[in-house]
């Protein structure tokens, strides 16, 4: 929660600044970084297409996608209203675990 916060005012100070793909490309930078890291020693040949098609899937649509989305929105509303779906995601992901909780019951 507190790094969702951190990404969401950092985001928004980048986005007064920069263009929504701009910092985007950056966000995308630095994870691919703390990726190769872990990429080290990591058989390749191990991941069949299935894994491969998800990671492509996820690498554009829901990581390139996502981000150019959410700091083209930062750009567009104040920090205070961007700073609700942080919270709100929070607060779901809480009830699920309960409804979650309760079924195992």
């Amino acid at each position: 929660m507190v790094s969702e916060a951190l990404f969401t005012i950092f985001g928004k100070a980048a986005a007064d600044r920069v263009s929504p793909l701009a910092t985007a490309v950056s966000a995308s930078v630095l994870s691919l970084a703390l990726g190769l890291y872990q990429a080290i020693g990591f058989d390749f040949s191990s991941v069949g297409f299935a894994g491969w098609a998800s990671v492509v899937h996820y690498g554009a649509f829901v990581t390139a996608l996502g981000y150019l989305l959410w700091f083209g929105g930062l750009a567009r509303v104040p920090a205070s209203t961007a700073g609700v779906l942080p919270v709100s995601a929070a607060a779901r992901w809480e009830d699920e675990a309960a409804v979650r909780a309760n079924a195992k019951n």
